[in-house]
């Protein structure tokens, strides 16, 4: 039997339906996939993520050795006073046709350093017991002031904390090193024990080092996660030209950066578009914005040709600073100022809901960009708050943060003092021993930054 016509209205009717929400439901999960795809597709260029997380495409080798012309570089002799022995091979005769008659020269030299055999240093203090026969109480002999009441002398103690903070050890391999080098034997429950000691003979260094990046006019400010007795914390830096201060907080909140450098701090701070960060004299990191538009030149729609315009200029910008001669710099970083701000508006305009809300908050902030351009010490990136965090952020990597809030202390101490002696120019080994003796010892003068 045939449908009637009202039977096939409504077969119609169902059928337009279905295909609106078929079609809907396709428009969606395109939607999707163009996101999933970009997410897919984010990397350490156009995204805050690591470049460690970067998939690495396979590369022929490079030629090992030197280019053809370049100069040759060789290792330097040590002086006459540190030559420690020295061996003679005499030449008698002429290895060729036997004759004795040489015309000597001068000899060909070559030192080889060795390291000695190392034997510990063993020190048995013995403090007298006895007991009063007048009160009848057991006595005990003061001890000596030129030790510390310890297992381990201060080298030792120095050397432990910088294992694990400058050169990124874990308590085991720490304890292995000692015992089979230096002979020492060592508990791993006494090496956070030294570590300890050696953090409170950091402490009011650490402490005037802050009052340095305090009083900075610039100072370059970021944070990365870290891990302390499991929980999420968080390492922040103030970085200046001169100094380096590390401090691990709980959080990324307006508490937790008003330890590090308060908000209505007068001076000049260079930081990412971070919310938190809010100064009245503040420079954005530019190379976190050049990848912000490398995420929407990377994805392929209509933002693509607007985002690789404003990448151009970005660049132009990177490439001024770079000149030696100021004001011609400024005048190249102005004229590229005025284009990218065409370019903001053409986005503005023209760009999709994401592209438009980014450059709308970016013409809200232009001034934020430039700053640089009128300050000479202030730089238009970050790169020197996230250099002083990649100590951290390796470290972490093979040590998983921190066991309790002392071991966050040491870490945050020690890491800080040695970039800071490391910017100055500064010997670390020493600067360490002293600041531990300076501690334990009055009479030992405290080391200055």
């Amino acid at each position: 039997m045939k449908p009637s016509y009202e039977e096939l209205l409504e077969t119609i009717k169902l059928l337009s339906d279905a295909n609106y929400r078929l079609m809907e439901e396709n428009k969606r999960l395109q939607k999707r996939v163009v996101e999933l795809e970009n997410r897919l597709n984010l990397n350490s260029k156009n995204s805050s993520k690591p470049p460690s997380t970067d998939q690495k495409k396979n590369k022929q080798a490079p030629k090992g050795g030197a280019k053809r012309g370049h100069p040759g570089h060789f290792r330097k002799l040590f002086p006459e006073e540190q030559v420690s022995k020295r061996v003679t091979s005499s030449l008698h005769h002429c290895p060729h046709c036997g004759s004795h008659n040489l015309d000597k020269k001068n000899p060909y030299i070559l030192q080889q350093v060795e390291l000695p055999e190392i034997e510990p240093i063993i020190t048995q203090i013995e403090c007298e017991k006895g007991r009063c026969r007048q009160c009848g109480k057991s006595v005990k002999a003061p001890f000596p002031k030129e030790y510390a009441q310890s297992s381990f002398g201060p080298r030792l103690i120095t050397f432990i904390g910088m294992c694990s903070s400058v050169y990124r050890l874990s308590k085991r391999p720490i304890q292995q090193l000692l015992e089979m080098m230096f002979k020492v034997n060592i508990s791993l429950g006494s090496i956070p024990a030294q570590e300890k000691k050696l953090s409170k003979g950091l402490e009011p260094v650490y402490k005037s080092l802050k009052d340095q990046v305090d009083k900075a006019k610039v100072a370059y400010v970021d944070e990365t996660s870290f891990r302390q007795q499991a929980k999420m914390y968080y390492v922040w830096t103030a970085t200046t030209k001169n100094a380096v201060y590390l401090k691990v907080l709980p959080s990324r909140s307006i508490s937790s950066l008003n330890h590090i450098r308060p908000r209505g701090h007068p001076g000049i701070t260079v930081t990412d578009r971070y919310q938190v960060y809010a100064y009245k004299k503040h420079q954005y990191c530019l190379a976190h914005i050049k990848r912000d538009f490398k995420r929407f030149a990377d994805q392929k729609t209509d933002d693509q040709e607007l985002a690789e315009r404003a990448l151009f200029e970005l660049q132009e910008i990177f490439l001024a600073c770079r000149l030696s001669c100021r004001e011609t710099m400024q005048q190249r970083v102005y004229y590229r100022k005025g284009r990218l701000n065409e370019i903001l508006i053409d986005i503005l305009a023209n760009g999709s809901d994401a592209f438009s809300r980014f450059a709308e908050r970016m013409l809200d902030q232009i001034h934020k960009l430039f700053l640089f351009t009128k300050y000479r010490e202030v730089d238009c990136t970050n790169n020197a708050a996230e250099r002083s965090l990649r100590h951290i952020v390796l470290w972490r990597k093979t040590s998983y943060g921190t066991q309790s809030e002392s071991g966050s202390r040491f870490i945050e101490r020690a890491v800080s003092l040695w970039m800071t002696l490391k910017k100055q120019g500064k010997e670390v080994a020493p600067f360490f021993l002293q600041a531990y003796k300076a501690t334990y010892h009055p009479w030992v003068a405290a080391p200055v930054l």
